[in-house]
Parts: structure tokens; C-alpha cells; sequence
């Protein structure tokens, strides 16, 4: 029960973020729930979000070239796991646009640097 609000809390602090930055970082020391939270994100915006975890060979090989991926992808939520195994996946300042919106989606990265 307190671990499903503490998830809905955490959730709205991430939307809250999305709606003012072009991306989100989730940090925090191992098992404490980055991938969790952000695996629910995903899961509740479904074909709107994207999950990828960089230490799989495949999910890195997606974004070999972050332009092409990121604007193919432009209107989803991108959330990439381990994005330090790929510095050169993270999205740079200005890229991404603005807003955290279900009815009128735009581009939104939310990153995970560690796994759980």
C-alpha cells in the first residue's frame, strides 16, 4: 500500500518535470525503485513511451544515431536506462520538445542512470 503511493507521488513529480524540462534524470543509489518507476511510466503511456535499457546490445544499436532515433521518435516519451553505457544517446539541451501531455504528445526523455 505505502509503496503504491509513494509510486503515484513519484510519478506525478516526474510529470511535473517533463512539463518544464526537455528531460528528466532519475538518480539515486541501486534498489531503490529508478527502473520500477520508470518502467510504470512507461507501461501507463504505452505506445506513447518507449523503454530501452542501454545494456542490451539491441536497445543500444537503436540509438547508434541519436538524431535519426530521437526524431523518428519525436512525438513518444524515450526512456533510456544505463544511459551512461551511451553518453552519446542522452539528448542535448534544446532537442527535445516541450510538455508532459497524454492528448497532444511531443517529444519527452526521461533517463535512468542507474538500474536497479
Amino acid at each position: 500500500m505505502f509503496a503504491d503511493e509513494c509510486a503515484r507521488f513519484c510519478s506525478k513529480i516526474v510529470e511535473q518535470c517533463l512539463a518544464q524540462f526537455d528531460s528528466v534524470a532519475l538518480l539515486g543509489p541501486r534498489q531503490v525503485g529508478k527502473t520500477t518507476l520508470a518502467r510504470k511510466i512507461v507501461a501507463d503511456l504505452g505506445d506513447n513511451a518507449q523503454y530501452l535499457d542501454l545494456e542490451s546490445p539491441a536497445d543500444r544499436a537503436l540509438v547508434r544515431d541519436p538524431e535519426a532515433f530521437f526524431g523518428a521518435n519525436a512525438d513518444r516519451l524515450i526512456v533510456l536506462d544505463e544511459v551512461q553505457r551511451l553518453p552519446e544517446a542522452s539528448p542535448r539541451s534544446g532537442r527535445a520538445a516541450r510538455g508532459f501531455s497524454m492528448a497532444n504528445p511531443q517529444r519527452r526523455t526521461l533517463q535512468n542512470s542507474k538500474i536497479d
